[in-house]
Parts: C-alpha cells; sequence; structure tokens
C-alpha cells in the first residue's frame, strides 16, 4: 500500500516510547550527559551514496533527514519525514532514498536528485531497519513490533509481500549476488538468513547463548562474512555467511549500537555508544586496528567505499563525525 496517511497509531507510539533513545537499557548503561548537553534532532542512522556523494542521517527526535555534501561536508537541507525516523538506506542505482519512520509505521520514499518526497508507504507495527537489493530493486524493511519483514517494489512503491522472522527485527543487510538477506533479531539474539529469490528464510544463527541484544549487523559481500554489534556483551560477532556460523567474536567498546564494513579495505567500524568512541577491526584477523573518539552517544554508521570516509551520527550533539579510513582519524565533525 502506498501514499498513507502516516499518522502514528496509540499501539505503535506506546511501542516506540521505550526505543525513542535506543534502547530503555541504554539509559542506565551509558554515562548521563553533562548539565545542558544533548541535542534537539537525535541523529540515529546514516546512509551514504557513494555515486552522488551524499550522506543521509537520521534525526529521530525531530522527525528530520539531514543531508550533507561529503565533498565540502556541509550540511545542505534537513527534510521532513515521519515520526521517529530511525533506519535509513540509499539506492545508488535509482538515487532513491528509503526512510524507516518507527512511530509512523511507514517508510518514506525521498528523491535523490531534490530531496522531495515520492511516497509513503505503509507497512507494519514499528519499522526499523530497511536495506536495498540493487539488482532486483526490491526494498526489505524490518517490523520491530510485528516479528516480520516487509518487502518493497521499488519501481512502484508498493508493498508485495511479508516474511515472518524471529522477535524485534531491528537491523538488515543484503547480498544481491547472492540473493540474500539478513535480518538481525534483536530480543532473539539471531541472524535470519533470507532466500531472496525464494522469498523464505533458509537458516537462522543465533549470536550469542545469552542475551546479547544485537543491534547492528553489516556484511562484507567480497568475504562473505556478516557482523553483528552486541551491546550486552561488548562484542562484534563474526559469522560466516556461506556456512551460517559464528566463527568469532572481538571485544570492542561500550555499548556498541552499529556496525559498517569496507569491502575495499576489509575494514570493520563499529559505533561504541558508551564511550564515545569507534572500534576500528581489520577483517582479516579480527583484530582491533585503532580506537577513534568521536561525538556523544555515536548510533550509526556508515562507509563510503569509494572515499574511503566514515559517518557517525552522534545522538547527544546532534552531529556526524567524519573519519578518515587511512589514518584511523576524525578530519570533520559536522553540525545538522
Amino acid at each position: 500500500m502506498a501514499c498513507g496517511t502516516g499518522a502514528p497509531s496509540s499501539d505503535i507510539v506506546a511501542t516506540e516510547t521505550v526505543e525513542t533513545t535506543e534502547s530503555a537499557a541504554e539509559a542506565t548503561h551509558s554515562p548521563s550527559p553533562a548539565a545542558g548537553d544533548g541535542g534537539s534532532l537525535g541523529p540515529t542512522r546514516v546512509a551514504v551514496n557513494p555515486t552522488t556523494n551524499r550522506i543521509y542521517v537520521t534525526n529521530q527526535l525531530d522527525g528530520s533527514v539531514s543531508v550533507i555534501d561529503a565533498t565540502t561536508n556541509r550540511s545542505l537541507a534537513k527534510v521532513p519525514v515521519g515520526a521517529a525516523p530511525f533506519g535509513i538506506a540509499v539506492s545508488p542505482e535509482t538515487n532513491r532514498v528509503y526512510v524507516a519512520n518507527a512511530a509512523s509505521g511507514n517508510v518514506f520514499v525521498l528523491d535523490g536528485a531534490n530531496n522531495s518526497l515520492i511516497a509513503e508507504v505503509e507497512v507494519e507495527a514499528s519499522p526499523r531497519g530497511v536495506g536495498v537489493d540493487t539488482e532486483t530493486n526490491r526494498i526489505y524493511v524490518t517490523n520491530f513490533a510485528s516479528e516480520s519483514v516487509s518487502i518493497m517494489d521499488g519501481s512502484t512503491n508498493e508493498v508485495i509481500g511479508s516474511l515472518a522472522v524471529e522477535t524485534a527485527p531491528a537491523a538488515v543487510a543484503v547480498d544481491p549476488s547472492r540473493n540474500r538477506v539478513y535480518v538481525l533479531n534483536t530480543a532473539s539474539n539471531s541472524v535470519s538468513f533470507i532466500d531472496s529469490s525464494q522469498a523464505t528464510t533458509v537458516a537462522t544463527v543465533k549470536v550469542g547463548d545469552f542475551k546479547v541484544d544485537p543491534s547492528g549487523v553489516a556484511l562484507n559481500a567480497d568475504t562473505n562474512r556478516l557482523y553483528t554489534s552486541n551491546p550486552f556483551t561488548d562484542e562484534v560477532s563474526v559469522i560466516a555467511a556461506a556456512d551460517a556460523m559464528v566463527i568469532g567474536s572481538v571485544g570492542v567498546g561500550t555499548r556498541p549500537r552499529d556496525v559498517a564494513v569496507n569491502p575495499k579495505t576489509n575494514r570493520v567500524y563499529v559505533a561504541n555508544s558508551g564511550d564515545d568512541e569507534v572500534s576500528v577491526l581489520d577483517g582479516a584477523t579480527n583484530s582491533i586496528r585503532a580506537v577513534v573518539p568521536v561525538g556523544h552517544r555515536p548510533l550509526g554508521i556508515a562507509v563510503n567505499p569509494e572515499t574511503n570516509r566514515i559517518y557517525v551520527a552522534n545522538f547527544l550533539d546532534d552531529t556526524v563525525s567524519v573519519i578518515d579510513g587511512a589514518t584511523d582519524s576524525v578530519i570533520a565533525t559536522i553540525a545538522l
């Protein structure tokens, strides 16, 4: 269904109340901000269009998406979207931007050329993560409160199917070359492996024997490795996607929330919200290469593999940190 009203239902709002600051547990496991600290936007997740060199950031608290010119590191626009926007993804092939509005129960489709709204697509309860299959032009949306994944047709902006997954699906990674979609289920401590050509779940991989509360998932398609960030154990799980098996874990910083990969360098970047740092992992050895200080409570992270730049959304100071992947250092801080 396209072109929905975007009005949140009462049950969605109630569910999203504890998710507004990323999770209820976040407040008890992270340092409290100083008096007067904290922003009004709440940048939460980041997406990159490597073709246009544009960066897109969901601002969860004010219902907008910030658009950044990565060439100049300047904020170009702030686009109104739905209530509590969370996940975001870009199709470089079509220059479309997909925004999952958690409290509106819909996905906004934006035109990357002019930042205009193309469609509002109703999905299920509390959409959180969104991913794009650039080969099929299918968009996959995780519905946190519905234990499902909505499948959108990028040509028509309509929902064409829904798949049941495990509890609290929060994030998604897509491998177009292998027809695989990987859905991270937070409350089940698992990743659902979906065959996108058949729209069926073919495997489920546990990332912990107890509550690890996995939050982010990223894929290196070149090595066929998946990475999940586990905030309750301060680790990243490494999964061999071909075998559907966890092959290791790496200790990182406090409360890792999101993870991103540069396939060209085989580096993995982890946003540690509890200590305001990004851990840089060497994907060949699963070892820590560097730790980079960033802004206050980093929640979202994304990579432009063409420029070797990493972009970090800092929830409590309304900024994006820009990391140079060659030097593992912050080269700019962008105010949103």
